[in-house]
């Protein structure tokens, strides 16, 4: 892995500890391998669940308990001082038994300076960014991670 996205993986994992956002527990080096050791997971992401329903809606009773879920967590990573910025469906898994949501995937994290937010970065899935991210242009990093939740 590049030494940047290992570091803030590793970052995000030492700082954020919340139900819904996966836990790094531990990262070792050999030679030129990274490894990160995670909580395991079991379920699926939420584009594997959407495609196995052939992408017909989710009904609103599950739907309010799964976005309830991710807002609290990015509410929760926003007072931590950090954006995402690369929420989709795909960084975001379900088990099916508890129902319970977790977050992954910190490549794309920042922290955020206390004295804004303002990101310059290009970064995210190209479905789920804001515009100002496709126009290149400087933008809230919380604001995207916000847009993100919406698509």
């Amino acid at each position: 892995m590049d030494e940047e996205l290992v570091n803030i993986e590793v970052e995000c994992s030492k700082k954020l500890k919340h139900s819904n956002i996966v836990r790094v527990h531990r990262v070792f080096r050999e030679e030129s391998n990274t490894f990160l050791e995670m909580e395991y997971l079991e379920g699926v992401d939420l584009y594997y669940l959407m495609e196995q329903r052939d992408f017909k809606p989710i009904p609103e009773p599950d739907t309010k308990k799964m976005f309830q879920q991710l807002v609290k967590a990015v509410q929760y990573m926003h007072q931590k001082g950090y954006a995402h910025r690369d929420l989709k469906l795909e960084n975001i898994i379900i088990c099916p038994k508890t129902e319970k949501l977790k977050i992954l995937d910190f490549g794309m994290a920042t922290k955020i300076q206390p004295s804004g937010d303002i990101c310059n970065t290009w970064c995210g899935s190209i479905g789920y960014v804001c515009p100002e991210i496709i126009r290149r242009i400087p933008y809230s990093g919380y604001k995207a991670d916000v847009w993100s939740l919406a698509t």
